[in-house]
Parts: C-alpha cells; structure tokens; sequence
C-alpha cells in the first residue's frame, strides 16, 4: 500500500522505526498509531491512510519489533514500562510541542493511555482498541505470581504459542500463504497480512526472520501490564476504548470497571474478536474522527 515513506528516527541507544503519511500540511494534527505484540507499524497502513487527509500520521515499530533496533533482551522485560516510556519520547519527538491524538491496539492502546496518563502535555486524546486488561480482582495474584517467576495460565499460554511461532521462511509471499485463514490469521483480508508481512520480516542471507524474535514476543505477554486502571483513573483526556464481543480480552468485569471509572466512552464492536482494526477498520475511523472532533484537533 502507497502513501508512507518509511523513516528511522535515531536515540542514543538505537533506532525507532516507523512509517508515515505527511498528511494535508504542516499544522495538520499528529496522530500517532501503536500495534499489537508481534505485529508492526506498516501492519495497520489499511486503516490509517484514509485518515491522512486530516492528520500526520506516524506508525511506529515498537522495541523489539520491525525495524525497531532499540536494545530488546527478553531477560530484562518485567513489564510494559519501557514501551511507555520509549513512546513519550518518541511523541516529544515527533510533535513539534503540540499535543498528539494517541491510539493504538493491543499492547499499543495501553501503552498509549498509560503514556497519556503519566504525560498529559503530550497528548489530546487517546483511541485504545481492543486492550489485554487484567481484571482488576486479578492484580494482586499475577503479581504474587510474578515474584516466583510465573504469571495467570492465559500469559503462560499465549507465551508458550510465541515460541512455537515459525521464525524462518524462505520468502514473503510463503510466509503469507502460511497464515491465510489461520490462527490469530483467521479473520484477516490478504491485503492486511501482506502489509504485515511486508514489515515483519527481515532478510537474512537467503532466509527471512521474523522482525519480533518469538522469545520476545513471549515475554511481552508473560509482562502484561497491571497499571491500566491506575493510569485510566488519571487520566485528563478525552480517550475512547473499542473492544469486541468475540474471544476478546475485555470481560465482563473490566466493562464494568471502565463503565465504573468514567473516564473514557467505552464503544462495543458486537462480532468483532481481538483483531478488531482488522475486522473492521470503518467503525474504528469513524470513532478516531469523532475523539479528534472532542479533542479539538
């Protein structure tokens, strides 16, 4: 898919990859998208280049994932921390003193709203989609579990397939034809595992390597957040949370506790499964434009 240009931007320790659209002109508004674990920037191109004629949109690869070249060593990732803290800076970067609108799925969307919660002068707005919420009741057991090296038997799971995860292809187009209609595949079009594809590969010699290592991709669900609701109960932006119906990691006790803290309009997408922006991408534009239109952007 055309419309991007893809960029590095350089710190001390390493690079952050992305891709962006330039958007309608140099006041255009800043929004800036954040994927899901295992995925990449370019993976969510069919969603975000309608929106290109509002805003500026940069779509990051967070550490450990495309062409992202920040330090990703699975021993050191206890938490989502450093996710949020490398996306505050990247915002700082890319805003020109302006607030952004933040979105982004999965792991992106708490990354986001945790960053706009510890950092408010950065953002205007921010659209989660489909966040892995741990239960609120279930804090305080994942964290007994963690400090005798375990985590709930969803992480342990969800870990488990990642090292199992194909890491070698001989080409792209094999790697595609693999995950058609697969797995967390399933509801995807063509067009969208392409764009994935296209990123989450690397060339190695005559081989391609998956861009996210699986063993890093395993211990990012193994160091799920616990720090949602804290940040969600500080928030001061207008923020809308998405979630599915479907095998989705939003239960009925986390509705009840975002309906409960009040602080972000909750939309429920009946038939959509954790691959909402997949699924479907005109509900989730459509709620993007109207947070803007809160926002003032």
């Amino acid at each position: 898919m055309g419309g991007f240009v893809a960029r590095t931007i350089s710190f001390d320790e390493g690079a952050i990859s992305c891709v962006e659209w330039a958007g309608p002109g140099p006041d255009a508004p800043l929004l800036h998208f954040a994927h899901g674990t295992g995925l990449n920037g370019r993976t969510y191109a069919r969603l975000l280049e309608p929106l290109a004629s509002r805003f500026r949109i940069v779509s990051w690869d967070a550490r450990g994932h495309g062409g992202t070249t920040l330090p990703a060593d699975p021993a050191k990732l206890i938490d989502w921390q450093p996710y949020v803290d490398d996306l505050a800076r990247m915002i700082r970067h890319l805003s020109l003193g302006r607030p952004a609108l933040v979105a982004g799925h999965s792991l992106g969307g708490i990354t986001s709203l945790e960053m706009a919660a510890a950092h408010p002068e950065l953002v205007a707005a921010v659209m989660v989609l489909e966040p892995p919420l741990v239960p609120e009741d279930e804090i305080d057991s994942l964290n007994a579990l963690r400090a005798e090296g375990r985590s709930r038997p969803i992480e342990e799971q969800m870990c488990e397939r990642a090292s199992r995860r194909r890491a070698i292809w001989p080409d792209p187009a094999t790697a595609v034809e693999a995950y058609r209609g697969r797995g967390a595949f399933a509801t995807w079009d063509d067009a969208w595992l392409e764009d994935f594809v296209a990123a989450g590969l690397k060339q190695v010699g005559g081989e391609w390597h998956l861009a996210c290592e699986p063993l890093w991709e395993g211990k990012t669900y193994h160091a799920v957040s616990t720090r949602f609701w804290q940040g969600l109960e500080r928030l001061q932006r207008p923020a809308t949370i998405l979630h599915g119906d479907r095998m989705s990691p939003v239960s009925p006790a986390s509705v009840a506790a975002i309906d409960r803290i009040g602080r972000a309009r909750r939309v429920l997408v009946p038939g959509a499964t954790h691959f909402l922006p997949m699924e479907h991408p005109d509900i989730a534009r459509a709620e993007i434009l109207r947070l803007a239109d809160e926002a003032g952007l």
